[in-house]
Protein backbone atom coordinates (compact mmCIF):
# COMPACT_ATOMS: atom_id res chain seq x y z
CA UNK A 1 0.00 0.00 0.00
CA UNK A 2 1.19 3.25 -1.32
CA UNK A 3 1.30 5.66 2.24
CA UNK A 4 4.63 8.07 0.83
CA UNK A 5 3.42 11.75 -0.71
CA UNK A 6 5.09 13.53 -2.94
CA UNK A 7 5.41 17.55 -2.52
CA UNK A 8 5.94 19.27 -6.09
CA UNK A 9 6.46 23.59 -5.35
CA UNK A 10 7.03 26.32 -7.49
CA UNK A 11 6.06 29.57 -8.96
CA UNK A 12 4.00 28.04 -11.96
CA UNK A 13 4.23 31.19 -14.19
CA UNK A 14 2.35 29.87 -15.90
CA UNK A 15 1.60 26.23 -14.78
CA UNK A 16 2.42 24.11 -18.22
CA UNK A 17 3.05 20.46 -19.55
CA UNK A 18 6.37 20.03 -18.35
CA UNK A 19 5.39 20.28 -14.93
CA UNK A 20 2.47 18.42 -15.58
CA UNK A 21 4.70 15.67 -16.80
CA UNK A 22 7.23 15.67 -13.81
CA UNK A 23 4.52 15.03 -11.18
CA UNK A 24 3.48 12.04 -13.07
CA UNK A 25 6.80 11.05 -13.31
CA UNK A 26 7.82 11.40 -9.61
CA UNK A 27 4.23 9.57 -8.39
CA UNK A 28 4.87 6.72 -11.18
CA UNK A 29 9.07 6.33 -10.44
CA UNK A 30 8.32 7.08 -5.98
CA UNK A 31 5.19 4.71 -5.99
CA UNK A 32 3.69 7.57 -4.03
CA UNK A 33 0.13 7.78 -2.77
CA UNK A 34 -0.26 11.43 -4.16
CA UNK A 35 1.64 14.41 -5.36
CA UNK A 36 0.80 17.90 -3.39
CA UNK A 37 1.29 20.19 -6.29
CA UNK A 38 1.92 23.70 -4.15
CA UNK A 39 2.11 26.87 -6.05
CA UNK A 40 4.28 29.35 -4.02
CA UNK A 41 2.32 32.47 -2.50
CA UNK A 42 5.31 34.79 -3.86
CA UNK A 43 8.65 33.87 -4.43
CA UNK A 44 11.40 35.27 -2.33
CA UNK A 45 13.90 34.66 -5.40
CA UNK A 46 11.69 36.12 -8.15
CA UNK A 47 11.24 39.37 -9.42
CA UNK A 48 7.15 39.70 -9.06
CA UNK A 49 6.75 42.69 -12.00
CA UNK A 50 5.50 39.48 -14.37
CA UNK A 51 4.24 37.17 -11.72
CA UNK A 52 0.73 36.24 -12.73
CA UNK A 53 -1.99 36.54 -9.63
CA UNK A 54 -1.74 33.39 -7.15
CA UNK A 55 -5.27 33.00 -7.84
CA UNK A 56 -4.92 32.27 -11.76
CA UNK A 57 -1.63 30.49 -11.23
CA UNK A 58 -4.07 28.32 -8.69
CA UNK A 59 -6.45 27.77 -11.48
CA UNK A 60 -4.17 27.01 -14.19
CA UNK A 61 -2.95 24.04 -11.69
CA UNK A 62 -6.29 22.78 -10.90
CA UNK A 63 -7.45 22.49 -14.44
CA UNK A 64 -4.06 20.49 -15.67
CA UNK A 65 -4.54 18.16 -13.02
CA UNK A 66 -8.19 17.25 -12.50
CA UNK A 67 -8.02 14.28 -14.73
CA UNK A 68 -5.19 13.06 -12.05
CA UNK A 69 -6.75 11.85 -8.63
CA UNK A 70 -3.60 11.63 -7.37
CA UNK A 71 -2.40 15.10 -7.86
CA UNK A 72 -3.78 17.44 -5.85
CA UNK A 73 -3.21 21.38 -5.64
CA UNK A 74 -2.33 22.48 -2.13
CA UNK A 75 -2.91 26.27 -1.21
CA UNK A 76 -0.51 25.78 2.04
CA UNK A 77 2.52 28.04 0.11
CA UNK A 78 -0.57 30.58 -0.91
CA UNK A 79 -2.47 31.08 1.63
CA UNK A 80 0.49 31.83 4.02
CA UNK A 81 1.62 35.04 4.69
CA UNK A 82 6.00 34.92 4.50
CA UNK A 83 8.06 32.97 2.54
CA UNK A 84 8.96 28.75 2.03
CA UNK A 85 11.14 28.24 4.79
CA UNK A 86 8.07 26.45 6.69
CA UNK A 87 6.53 24.05 4.09
CA UNK A 88 7.61 21.09 5.18
CA UNK A 89 6.90 21.40 8.59
CA UNK A 90 3.35 23.02 7.88
CA UNK A 91 2.82 19.84 5.60
CA UNK A 92 3.96 17.53 8.14
CA UNK A 93 1.60 18.77 10.94
CA UNK A 94 -1.82 19.50 9.22
CA UNK A 95 -1.79 15.45 7.55
CA UNK A 96 0.13 13.87 10.22
CA UNK A 97 0.22 15.73 13.30
CA UNK A 98 4.06 16.34 12.81
CA UNK A 99 4.48 12.84 13.16
CA UNK A 100 6.34 12.29 9.62
CA UNK A 101 9.93 11.55 7.79
CA UNK A 102 10.74 13.55 4.87
CA UNK A 103 13.24 12.37 2.14
CA UNK A 104 14.92 14.79 0.02
CA UNK A 105 14.94 13.04 -3.54
CA UNK A 106 16.68 15.55 -4.70
CA UNK A 107 14.29 15.42 -8.23
CA UNK A 108 14.49 18.88 -9.02
CA UNK A 109 13.95 20.68 -12.48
Amino acid sequence: MKSAIGIMGGTFNPFHNGHLQLALQAYRQFELSKVLVMPSGTPAHKSTKELIAASHRCQMVSGAIADYPYLELSLLEVERKGGTGRTKADVGEKLWGGNCIFKDTGYAV
